[in-house]
């Protein structure tokens, strides 16, 4: 018999701190949980300077909201990874900046990021059991 605590359950300290997932020779990436409470807060700090556009019920242009989703998910979705390669087939470290680019300019990875990160599957703690690098 399946719960909803089989269904949906998870494992909190994964959604914050994130799980390893292993994409082959992509690369290992660790992804936290999409809207994790770290992810609201950086969210809240990058919309404050554009609050008045919230007040006055206009929305932001699109390539700003876009750059500050992408930022978010730098600072606190797409949080490590390894085995990563750049243009140049040169390994390439994890740093924020170097998110944002790999999130700006693949826009393909950054909707499969999303996807993880809001997968429950991701987060159960038998997951732990097949991440890598915990």
């Amino acid at each position: 018999m399946t719960t909803l605590y089989d269904a949906f359950g998870t494992d909190a300290d994964l959604e914050a701190n994130g799980a390893w997932v292993d994409w082959g020779d992509l690369g290992k990436f660790k992804i936290a949980a999409w809207m994790n409470k770290h992810h609201q807060d950086v969210l809240a700090r990058l919309r404050k300077p554009y609050r008045s556009f919230e007040l006055s019920g206009r929305d932001l242009p699109s390539d700003k909201a876009e750059a500050i989703g992408i930022q978010a998910m730098a600072e606190a979705v797409l949080i490590d990874w390894s085995g990563v390669k750049g243009k140049d087939g040169a390994e390439l470290g994890y740093s924020i900046p170097a998110a944002i680019e790999l999130l700006t300019d693949l826009k393909r990875f950054r909707n499969q990021v999303v996807a993880v990160a809001t997968e429950a599957e991701t987060y159960r703690r038998q997951a732990l059991a097949s991440a890598v690098g915990n």
